[in-house]
């Protein structure tokens, strides 16, 4: 992440990319590598877009969005089930079901480890 940060400043020694989607990015892989057991690789830049860790990245993108516009906006949400509450459900059942791969896919890496590679 260092490397990546020092490649993407301006001459002001500023960053150019947005520095909250590098943080983001930076927190799930961290998440991920503790939670799931496995690396996400959210700073590869060759990540393909249909991979299960890119539709993991950009749920969770998609849901931050949603859940803003759900929490902080006026909407009619509480009472009727409006298009962005539907979006919403959608992305937290799409995010289930990723996670459950993750999680099914560290179970199976688990197996395959020796025992002292296998933490506590």
């Amino acid at each position: 992440m260092k490397l990546k940060m020092k490649a993407n400043r301006n001459e002001k020694n500023m960053l150019k990319n947005d520095f909250d989607k590098e943080m983001n990015l930076w927190a799930l892989e961290s998440i991920g590598t503790v939670a799931l057991g496995c690396r996400l690789n959210c700073f590869d830049p060759n990540l393909p877009a249909d991979s299960p860790e890119w539709q993991l990245i950009q749920c969770v993108h998609d849901l931050f969005a949603t859940a803003n516009e759900l929490d902080f906006k006026p909407s009619l949400w509480r009472y009727y089930s409006t298009p962005t509450f539907k979006k919403a459900m959608k992305l937290y059942e799409h995010h289930e079901n990723l996670t459950k791969y993750f999680i099914k896919k560290g179970k199976e890496q688990l197996k395959t480890k020796p025992d002292n590679e296998k933490g506590v």
